[in-house]
């Protein structure tokens, strides 16, 4: 499969990657994206590329980055940064491999000299625990849990306005803890990250690609098994449902997401929320 594009991006497509420069000398980006329940398997295969890693470099990344914003960005992701990149370049170079965390990886790569190249094989290998979802598919059902530890899961959409629907959630205390009238325990807080709660549903969206930068956002948390009576219309470049959990409860949520249509727009009963620069 050869590479031709600068920015290419390839969804479900396994087998070995080519690529041979021709011309230029920007940094380019080979974007893959797989299935929510897959990780991606990058092998670097062969490689033909000068010995000076300022000039000519061969980076596989666990995530997507696109205009300096990194996806899942920093604080949704377990490992630091450092431990997310895999580099080949320089005079002592070794073969490189990076399985990703979640359901997208990508390279980065810059080559000046014409005529050099690399190959790298691309698979896509079961996860277990899907965590942090890269949504590429325009329609899709997500459960998700933190497992009772402290990480943030998120489903960001690929570049396209969203409607989500909130199909039932177990997030943080019961809300009679937070009642002095001791109401029925089932119940959903949009108070919850204002209270100084560290468990929260946040549903929003950015006008770039990232999963806690958000330019427009709702919490909410509680405990409703049902589907909640409204969805959220987010009209934003990139839509994210994010899971923010503390490790004091076992958090779970299962939501509807889909491309946002003209009806929704017109739909008075649900919330939109709009990013500033949409």
């Amino acid at each position: 499969i050869q590479i031709q594009e600068c920015l290419q991006v390839s969804k479900d497509t396994e087998g070995v990657f080519s690529y041979e420069h021709t011309q230029g000398e920007e940094v380019c980006g080979l974007y893959l994206v797989g299935g929510p329940d897959q990780r991606v398997k990058l092998t670097l295969v062969d490689a033909a590329i000068g010995s000076d890693c300022d000039e000519e470099v061969i980076v596989f990344l666990d995530g997507w980055e696109l205009n300096d914003n990194i996806l899942p960005s920093v604080n949704d992701h377990l490992l630091p940064l450092a431990d997310r990149v895999a580099e080949f370049c320089g005079p002592n170079r070794q073969p490189i491999q990076l399985i990703s965390t979640q359901n997208n990886a990508m390279v980065q790569y810059k080559i000046k000299k014409p005529g050099h190249r690399f190959l790298l094989s691309v698979e896509y290998i079961p996860n277990p625990d899907p965590c942090n979802v890269l949504m590429s598919d325009t329609t899709g059902v997500f459960t998700f849990s933190n497992e009772g530890r402290a990480r943030n899961c998120s489903i960001t959409t690929l570049m396209f306005p969203a409607k989500f629907e909130v199909l039932g959630l177990s997030i943080g205390a019961k809300v009679t803890k937070r009642k002095e009238d001791r109401e029925a325990e089932i119940g959903i807080s949009s108070q919850c990250s204002q209270h100084g709660e560290r468990d929260f549903l946040e549903l929003g969206g950015s006008s770039y690609l990232s999963s806690s930068r958000l330019g427009t956002r709702e919490a909410i948390c509680g405990y409703q098994p049902q589907p909640l009576t409204k969805a959220m219309i987010i009209l934003c470049d990139s839509s994210t449902v994010r899971l923010v959990s503390s490790g004091d409860y076992k958090n779970s949520v299962t939501v509807l997401v889909r491309a946002a249509n003209e009806d929704d727009l017109e739909n008075k009963n649900d919330v939109q929320m709009v990013c500033p620069d949409f």
